[in-house]
């Protein structure tokens, strides 16, 4: 049987809080597949001590592109672009619009 898990949040710090980093960690830690989108402050020095960030990587993330991203497959990191089409946000209750 095949399974997976979706995760999404604005904040790492939530899964690196004391009262669940046990638990928090771990997720972040088995995930096969990372999508890190921009950030800043206390998420982004979380995100690069979990991570091992390179300076280019950081400041990457530092930079905020919107529909840009990094993506961690295993050892594997490579930055990439994402082209939503006007149509497709009418599936996330947009009605079309950016």
């Amino acid at each position: 049987m095949n399974g997976s898990l979706v995760i999404i949040s604005h904040s790492i710090v939530d899964f690196l809080d004391p009262s669940v980093k046990m638990y928090g960690q771990a997720i972040l830690d088995m995930a096969t597949y990372k999508i890190l989108m921009g950030t800043d402050g206390k998420n982004l020095e979380e995100t690069k001590e979990l991570f091992k960030l390179s300076e280019h990587q950081y400041d990457f993330l530092y930079s905020k592109k919107r529909g840009y991203a990094l993506f961690i497959i295993g050892a594997y990191r490579i930055l990439v672009k994402f082209d939503i089409f006007p149509y497709e946000f009418t599936y996330y209750g947009k009605g079309g619009g950016r």
